[in-house]
């Protein structure tokens, strides 16, 4: 009866250690894998990309390049406030020792579907200007 009891008790307890699943993604269109598409200036119109760039936005404010590093001065880090994101961190890694960078203070999404995300880079804080905008549709 006790090993009964036993093989029940390590049973349950191993039905409960599930795998968390990284393919499930949140309820937020956000958070997944991005490929960017097209890019504009304030007063230009689109232009295609292209080169591959990936872009993975987590829910813990992370912000992952596909590359094993990021280009340099681009955010890393960012605090989610509605529709923008404020860029709490910033890449200065190996490469970009002599970078004087013009950094990104917000990213402004425009507009965000399960099917394409827009995002308005916002430069400075004191005065914000804009930069331009990403087009970006799901990496999958």
């Amino acid at each position: 009866m006790k090993q009964l009891v036993l093989f029940v008790l390590l049973l349950t307890l191993a039905g409960g250690c599930k795998k968390s699943d990284r393919d499930t993604s949140p309820a937020d269109p956000l958070y997944q894998n991005w490929k960017l598409i097209e890019y504009k200036s304030n007063t230009g119109s689109w232009k295609t990309v292209t080169y591959d760039a990936f872009i993975e936005f987590r829910t813990d404010g992370s912000i992952r390049y596909e590359k094993p590093n990021p280009p340099c001065c681009a955010a890393v880090k960012v605090e989610r406030q509605s529709n923008v994101l404020k860029v709490t961190g910033l890449y200065s890694g190996p490469g970009c020792e002599y970078v004087d960078c013009a950094s990104p203070s917000a990213l402004n999404i425009v507009s965000l579907t399960t099917n394409e995300l827009i995002i308005e880079t916002i430069l400075g804080n004191n005065s914000p200007v804009s930069n331009g905008f990403l087009k970006y549709k799901p990496a999958r």
